[in-house]
């Protein structure tokens, strides 16, 4: 189009438009015209009040142009789209590519639970499990990454295989029973207001942090991390685990280890075990790295967890 109007600045924007859209598109113009023209106009609206990072994620929008009403439309116009190409695999192709980053945003939102009622979390007979239509629409996702030529699910170079493993690890977070529901926690270090997401009370809130520092991580600076976990009685664990994220290009850094310590009455504690955070392929990127203890036999009441910082960001 830029090319166009170079050559004629009077051309007709919306003829160029539709040429365009009829010779990629074929038979499927018309509803991916429409998808496009929605999301422009969805963020018309908003183009004063959001910044649009060129290394956020879709949950960073859920309350603008991917909310869930905006996100169903616009996989109804593309769900139309790849029916009326679905004779013609040159049109086919095309319309997979333009819905690689739709259908990425519907996982991505669903998987922070930011999508409405459609979540990875469902439950059946009283028990929380993993939603199998999420898991079909994940795999779809990324067959059609794949077979459009994509790789990455960002700038970062976050592999296709990397980013599947991180939702199925967050899905089964957000299923497993938790000890820390009924606990009481407390912080030794006050965390930094430039992370500040509910303070203490998001280290058990359910709400697992995302691929972007803003997104549900507490964050400190200058300090080493302390929590204690108090359970209200003596209970059997069988595992300890944490989740911690890596950005260094925005200064974010892994701990250099972890130290897990347990007490029967919360004034004496007896160190556990000790983890150093797997740091390998992690240089400038974004991802979310675990930390875990495997406890059989440990039956205690108060945990401690504590994180040693590098304390000063490296020059």
């Amino acid at each position: 189009m830029i090319a166009e109007l170079s050559w004629n600045c009077h051309a007709s924007v919306d003829s160029l438009q539709e040429k365009f859209f009829n010779a990629y598109y074929g038979p499927a113009a018309r509803p991916v015209s429409a998808y496009y023209k929605l999301v422009k106009d969805e963020m018309n609206l908003v183009k004063d009040s959001i910044f649009l990072d060129i290394y956020g994620f879709p949950v960073l929008y859920a309350n603008s142009f991917l909310k869930p009403e905006k996100m169903e439309r616009y996989m109804q116009l593309l769900d139309s789209a790849e029916l009326l190409a679905a004779a013609d695999s040159f049109y086919l192709r095309h319309v997979w590519k333009t819905r690689v980053s739709p259908d990425y945003a519907y996982v991505d939102l669903a998987i922070n639970n930011r999508l409405g009622n459609v979540s990875f979390v469902e439950q059946k007979d009283g028990a929380k499990m993993i939603s199998a239509g999420m898991l079909q629409k994940l795999d779809r996702l990324l067959e059609l990454a794949r077979a459009t030529g994509i790789v990455h699910v960002n700038e970062k170079a976050y592999s296709l295989d990397e980013y599947k493993e991180y939702v199925l690890r967050k899905s089964e977070l957000q299923t497993a029973d938790n000890l820390l529901d009924k606990a009481k926690v407390s912080l030794l270090t006050p965390s930094s207001p430039v992370y500040e997401v509910g303070g203490v009370t998001a280290l058990n809130d359910r709400r697992f942090g995302g691929l972007h520092f803003r997104y549900n991580w507490l964050g400190f600076q200058g300090e080493h991390f302390e929590v204690i976990v108090e359970l209200p009685e003596k209970e059997d664990i069988h595992k300890i685990s944490m989740n911690f994220l890596t950005d260094e290009i925005s200064w974010v850094f892994l701990p250099d280890e972890v130290t897990v310590s347990i007490s029967e009455d919360g004034k004496k504690y007896q160190e556990l075990a000790v983890a150093v955070p797997e740091k390998a392929n992690t240089r400038n990127r974004i991802t979310s790295v675990p930390v875990v203890f495997e406890t059989p036999g440990l039956s205690t009441r108060f945990v401690k967890v504590r994180a040693q910082s590098m304390l000063v960001c490296p020059s």
